[in-house]
């Protein structure tokens, strides 16, 4: 089988809960702005939209790759490693997938340094939203250790 990686650039609605760690202590939480900056096309697939009551606090950006396998017709994701940072250039989280997937289907995951916290998810919906962007998902989280 081919495999193929690509370095991507990432535009990502991915909600992590705190952002900083300074000698062992949290000082920086997401803020209004954080909030507020967050962009949702107005034409999002409707099956992108989490349920009600979710609200997003934050947009990040992530600089990582992408790992794909070819399954002779197709490429399949198959692997993601990724720094996130927010819009003060601050890294916020890393996101991987585990080695395995979970006993509830999940496998990609996200670690926030401080307050220590992993969670883990799996795929709901994925759509194309845009031409020179990676595929958007709407996950579920099936694990999470740490803070809240």
């Amino acid at each position: 089988m081919a495999t193929w990686s690509a370095q991507v650039s990432i535009l990502s609605l991915l909600a992590a809960l705190v952002i900083s760690c300074a000698h062992g202590t949290c000082t920086t939480s997401f803020t209004a702005e954080d909030a507020q900056s967050v962009f949702i096309p107005s034409d999002l697939d409707q099956g992108l939209v989490p349920p009600e009551g979710n609200v997003p606090i934050a947009q990040l950006f992530a600089v990582g790759a992408q790992h794909y396998t070819s399954n002779g017709t197709s490429w399949v994701l198959t692997n993601a490693t990724a720094e996130l940072f927010n819009s003060r250039f601050e890294k916020v989280s890393i996101h991987f997938y585990e080695a395995q997937v979970d006993s509830k289907g999940g496998q990609p995951s996200w670690m926030t340094p401080c307050p220590r916290s992993l969670v883990t998810c799996k795929r709901l919906f994925a759509a194309q939203v845009q031409n020179n962007s990676i595929t958007w998902a709407l996950l579920k989280a099936t694990n999470s250790q740490g803070s809240s």
